[in-house]
């Protein structure tokens, strides 16, 4: 159930791609300093690298350009 349930998910992430988030930034990343991590209304996380316009609390728009089982790797996208 959880592996029918994880290809789901690749599945709805997979066609996401491209899409642009409004995500709520929370920082930076765990795993990663040199990214941000932020979350879409969706409730699905977005790591994205820093812009002198990002910080925490602050609301970007992002492209999705990657799927990943949790979530997205993206780019900032310029208003």
């Amino acid at each position: 159930l959880i592996d029918l349930q994880n290809s789901i998910t690749a599945e709805i992430n997979e066609s996401e791609v491209g899409c642009i988030f409004e995500v709520l930034v929370e920082g930076p990343s765990q795993k990663n300093p040199e990214l941000l991590k932020g979350m879409t209304r969706h409730f699905k996380t977005v790591h994205f690298p820093h812009t002198d316009r990002t910080g925490s609390g602050g609301l970007v728009r992002v492209r999705a350009e990657q799927s990943h089982p949790w979530g997205f790797s993206a780019s900032f996208v310029e208003d």
